[in-house]
């Protein structure tokens, strides 16, 4: 099993070396950015003009926020969430306010700057705040399902996230997000609580087709004692047309990246990833659980995707 873990890695690795700097130029660009731009530089005047007033000589925040530093662009970030209103005053949708912080991604991306404010590390404070606004709409839409069963709108869909490179293997955190993402959307995942029990044992790859054209998958087995209705009902497909998303080929990678001694640990499939792995690295993740807090984060932002949301209706 080893052997094929590593030879998956490397495969996929080639993969992503042929393939990354194409995808990342000829994207899409569904992401309008202006949105999320305006929305900053009147935040950040109105923000400024306040700061004036009551306390003169304070440093002012620049319009231009691919200026700041991680650890400055957090605590900015952290304000502007929670301080930016509609014309009328009101507060924005949380799939609004997300769409909004997509566009400052992508902004980010195109001038140069390769982290990532929702995932890397350096921008937890931000990311405390952006929870703490989406957080009851998530829990509010894994309760109830919406109104009468239909799922609230959202203008979030995958294609964004593919994007603005919240899903992929571009880093281990986005990988993990990603494999998080799949979890949810396909093997219908919907609470934490489901996310902290998974295990890789509850996860088997299997072919179907004939041999001249077989398609990969994986099948989830939550309980051995499932009927096969329910088994064959929570399956990933490979996807064929684009291997940079095919849930089957990260899942590899991600167990390729995955230290081997905690493969076996019940209930611990999403680790924390290791602070100083490099990409080469052999091994991308520690043996450290994510916890519950951090799968809660994630789940509220995953739940504000309009695919995922059809999904587990």
């Amino acid at each position: 099993l080893d052997d094929q873990v590593v030879a998956a890695g490397a495969a996929w690795k080639e993969t992503i070396a042929c393939k990354r700097a194409k995808i990342e130029t000829e994207g899409t660009n569904r992401i309008w950015i202006e949105p999320g731009l305006q929305s900053w530089q009147v935040w950040v005047r109105r923000h400024n003009k306040r700061l004036s007033s009551s306390n003169p000589g304070a440093a002012l925040l620049p319009e231009n926020l691919a200026c700041l530093r991680g650890s400055e662009l957090s605590a900015a970030l952290a304000l502007f969430v929670t301080e930016i209103r509609k014309p009328d005053d009101s507060l924005y949708s949380p799939d609004t306010l997300y769409y909004l912080l997509l566009g400052l991604q992508q902004h980010l991306f195109n001038r140069g700057k390769n982290y990532c404010i929702f995932l890397d590390s350096v921008f937890k404070k931000f990311n405390s705040e952006f929870d703490r606004m989406i957080g009851k709409f998530g829990e509010e839409l894994a309760s109830s399902r919406g109104l009468h069963g239909t799922q609230p709108r959202t203008r979030i869909v995958e294609e964004d996230m593919w994007q603005c490179r919240l899903l992929g293997a571009h880093t281990p955190s986005v990988l993990l997000n990603t494999l998080f993402y799949f979890n949810t959307k396909l093997f219908k995942l919907k609470t934490v609580e489901e996310h902290m029990a998974l295990s890789f044992s509850m996860i088997e790859k299997d072919w179907q087709g004939t041999s001249s054209d077989r398609c990969a998958m994986l099948k989830f087995y939550p309980n051995k004692s499932e009927t096969l209705l329910k088994k064959t009902s929570r399956i990933m497909l490979e996807n064929k047309d684009d291997p940079l998303q095919c849930p089957v080929k990260l899942y590899e990678f991600y167990i390729s990246k995955y230290p081997a001694a905690a493969r076996s640990i019940k209930g611990q499939y999403y680790v924390y990833p290791e602070s100083s792995c490099l990409p080469d690295s052999p091994v991308w993740y520690s043996e450290q659980a994510l916890s519950q807090h951090s799968l809660s984060v994630m789940l509220h932002r995953a739940l504000l995707v309009r695919e995922l949301q059809e999904a587990i209706a």
